[in-house]
């Protein structure tokens, strides 16, 4: 049979992948007005959120012989809450070619997988389990008998593998159709998805609605993003050197016409030498272009001036 303290992670882990679900229903519901059954799997439970408390719990457990701060609980949180979050997040989008959230568009974000605002949250949940939770559940489920403890965890176990089972059918559709799909952005997958679902039983339904901001990244699509990449890239070089060629003209038009005349003088007699030399023609034509270059400066100013002289 299943160990005692097996069977305390299993309610752990459950008792908080609920919870989890919960606020994630919440705030979903905050958003669009109405229930969304949030995660991957049927019933009501989010079990990432259960993986992090577990993983919480265990980090800290090792420290009960020191008596640890709320920073260190704070902190321990925050890492490996965060850390769990990023994983998934990488691993969901590589095997199903979709990032499931996305905080692009957050403050201090890391890859959009995870953000500073819910780092900070990750870690006040994480007092709040160390401090509170954990202490309740326990007290609670040392008041039940071993037995029905291990009938329970032995339920949970079970239920949670066959909602497994099944969502991984739903989720394997989903796969399929997303990568045949000729689409190149996610809109239009999106639209393809409600179109596959029509037909489907109320599970195809309830995992499309449960994601209604999911952002697909195919083949195609990374293409398509890459080359927007490319491009962005392409126009601020281009904007950079136009500025960089700006400060180069205007840093020449400052310098005083006789020193300019000088200077025009010193490089015709070097590209003379050069040329009698016979040697290195790339600094010819880099010589040539000074001196039009300067030129081109004196016979701007002399322009100005005559448009001076008639107004």
């Amino acid at each position: 049979m299943l160990s005692e303290s097996l069977i305390n992670l299993i309610f752990l882990f459950f008792v908080f992948s609920v919870l989890g679900w919960m606020i994630e229903v919440s705030l979903k519901f905050i958003d669009f007005g109405r229930f969304v059954n949030r995660g991957f799997l049927i019933g009501p439970y989010c079990p990432i959120y259960g993986l992090g408390s577990v993983l919480i719990i265990l980090v800290t457990q090792n420290f009960q012989e020191q008596e640890h701060s709320l920073a260190f609980v704070f902190l321990v949180s925050l890492l490996v809450c965060g850390l769990v979050e990023y994983l998934v997040s990488y691993f969901l989008e590589a095997h199903y070619h979709a990032r499931w959230w996305d905080y692009s568009n957050r403050p201090m974000n890391l890859n959009g997988r995870i953000w500073i605002g819910n780092l900070v949250l990750f870690g006040l949940g994480g007092l709040a389990i160390d401090r509170v939770f954990k202490p309740w559940i326990m007290d609670g489920l040392a008041l039940m008998p071993l037995v029905w403890k291990q009938g329970l965890a032995l339920c949970i176990v079970l239920v949670m593998l066959v909602d497994l089972l099944m969502s991984y059918f739903v989720m394997k559709l989903v796969r399929v159709n997303v990568e045949g799909s000729k689409a190149d952005n996610t809109q239009e997958i999106r639209q393809e998805m409600k179109v596959l679902v029509t037909n489907k039983n109320i599970l195809y339904h309830r995992f499309i609605n449960a994601y209604p901001d999911v952002k697909y990244r195919t083949d195609r699509i990374k293409a398509k993003l890459r080359e927007f990449d490319l491009e962005s890239k392409r126009i601020k070089e281009a904007i950079e050197e136009n500025i960089d060629l700006e400060k180069a003209q205007l840093k020449a038009d400052l310098e005083p016409t006789n020193l300019l005349k000088t200077q025009i003088i010193q490089r015709q007699g070097d590209l003379i030498g050069l040329l009698e030399s016979g040697q290195d023609p790339e600094a010819v034509q880099a010589l040539k272009k000074e001196i039009q270059d300067k030129k081109e400066i004196l016979n701007r100013r002399r322009r100005r001036l005559n448009l001076e002289e008639i107004h």
